[in-house]
């Protein structure tokens, strides 16, 4: 383990904001030169507390390997090369090799958002390929949203067995690649029929997914918009045009079946971005209703996953005998059983997202009552799953760390709206248990003790705030150190 008795520029101010990680004593003075994450009092203690801290102890390049926060983060150093982790995305990213040499002081812009930045932008490569598809270079954000909002209601791959992604092509090259109809013959009117809903649905998610994109950049990064657009995101010009796109396929691919869910969901997403919740609400909750049918339908999928396993076996056959033509072909055939047969079928956290999107859309009409019933919905829901006493899970209950973390947040932001800070204070600390480097895991909390008079508590919980959040990113320690300079009137901390 490296140990370095410096931490960082913040330290002569907010040192006595944290405390050791072993042994609890106020004012560190040092960090783990790692991670950069975790402070001790002396080298003794980061010795006694090497066989908890090496489980988690990762350098930052490493942890941006493996994250799944949305954030476009910036490199430091040509020598740098971030490539986030293939979960949850189907595919992984690396930078480009133009981004590293980018001057620090260019914006450049993302070629799915339209946003300049100063965060690095990434090609769109497949786990298996280092060459990509094209030029394209989008942002993280955009990458995250996409996948996000597309993966489940578009490429359905719902299965665990699930080999690999059957387009390996980047969000804008999938979806602008049309279906070819001079392949079809008179036997393939139901998978031409399936091509072109995939085609509109690969669209409206691309839209859906600028406009995500777009929305969470504009109200995070004070470059990008004035007061009133971080304020009010969803009156941003760019974030308007995104979502009118966005919606016009949808309601193309709802005038041909009106039933059609995964169109329903879109629709309900962007409608929220725009400042329409009460829409998008009563979208959600039809279509959650039909998606929790669907996953918790046993006869149909069963017996679909069933022959799917049977071909997945007939595949490894044939490659471990070198017939890969063979192979091949059968894995086209659970591709298309998949697009014909399980559109709908998601996977259990998928409806959770679709649940936890409802608790947000619900907060953001300020309807408090409706936002913690839907919340204390999620986690009943998650909670009777792990008391199953026979271990099997309920097809429709189950709730990833990062969906409970942003549970935890959504409690802690309502809890704030209504003026219950204790409650707040208990879901933000929560939260923190889980990831105390998620970005703006504390604000709440500082916002609850400032709200309750408590000032220096306040001011102890933004420190720490800065020193943990995202330690990795330090235009986003910045922004964080900027918000709380608001609060409070000045600087929460002097660079050493």
């Amino acid at each position: 383990m490296k140990y370095k008795s410096e931490v960082c520029p913040y330290t002569k101010s907010l040192q006595s904001c944290i405390a050791c990680d072993a042994c609890g004593i106020p004012n560190p003075p040092s960090r783990c030169a790692t991670c950069q994450m975790t402070y001790y009092c002396h080298e003794a203690c980061a010795k006694n507390h090497w066989q908890v801290h090496k489980s988690y102890c990762k350098s930052p390049k490493d942890i941006l390997q493996q994250s799944n926060l949305i954030l476009a983060v910036e490199c430091k150093s040509g020598n740098d090369k971030v490539s986030p982790s293939k979960e949850p995305y189907s595919h992984s990213v690396k930078p480009s090799g133009e981004t590293s040499t980018t001057p620090e002081s260019t914006n450049i812009s993302c070629d799915m958002c339209k946003i300049e930045c100063k965060a690095p932008l990434y090609n769109y490569k497949t786990s298996d390929s280092d060459v990509p598809c094209c030029d394209l270079r989008f942002c993280l954000s955009c990458i995250n949203h996409y996948e996000t909002i597309s993966t489940s209601l578009v490429t359905s791959s719902s299965s665990s067995n699930s080999s690999s992604n059957a387009n390996p092509k980047c969000p804008c090259c999938r979806s602008t690649e049309e279906p070819n109809a001079d392949v079809a013959n008179d036997n393939d009117g139901e998978n031409a029929s399936t091509d072109k809903r995939k085609f509109q649905l690969l669209q409206a998610a691309l839209w859906a997914a600028k406009a995500a994109s777009a929305s969470f950049l504009i109200e995070s990064d004070g470059t990008l918009a004035n007061e009133k657009f971080r304020r009010q995101p969803h009156q941003h010009p760019l974030l308007v045009k995104y979502a009118n796109k966005g919606l016009d396929f949808v309601e193309t691919l709802l005038d041909e079946d009106s039933s059609n869910t995964a169109a329903k969901v879109l629709q309900g997403r962007i409608l929220g971005l725009i400042g329409a919740p009460d829409l998008g609400l009563t979208l959600l909750k039809e279509a959650v209703t039909k998606l929790f049918k669907s996953s918790s339908s046993t006869s149909v999928p069963v017996d679909q996953q069933k022959k799917v396993d049977e071909l997945m076996e007939q595949v490894k056959q044939h490659m471990m005998v070198a017939e890969m033509e063979q192979a091949e072909a059968l894995l086209e055939e659970i591709q298309n059983m998949r697009e014909q047969k399980f559109v709908l079928f998601v996977q259990p956290n998928d409806i959770m997202e679709v649940r936890l999107t409802i608790a947000r859309l619900e907060l953001q009409n300020k309807d408090f009552v409706a936002c913690l019933a839907a919340l204390k919905e999620i986690v009943a829901i998650a909670s009777s799953e792990e008391e199953e006493e026979d271990g099997s899970s309920s097809a429709a209950s189950s709730l990833t760390p990062d969906q409970l973390l942003n549970a935890y947040l959504l409690f802690a932001k309502c809890f704030v709206e209504m003026k219950q800070y204790d409650k707040a204070l208990e879901a933000s600390k929560l939260a923190i248990g889980m990831n105390r480097h998620y970005p703006r895991v504390y604000k709440e909390l500082v916002e609850a003790r400032y709200a309750k008079g408590e000032v220096e508590l306040a001011k102890g919980a933004a420190g720490r705030a800065v020193l943990y959040e995202t330690p990795w990113d330090e235009q986003m320690k910045r922004s964080v150190q900027q918000t709380y300079a608001d609060l409070f009137g000045d600087p929460i901390y002097t660079e050493a």
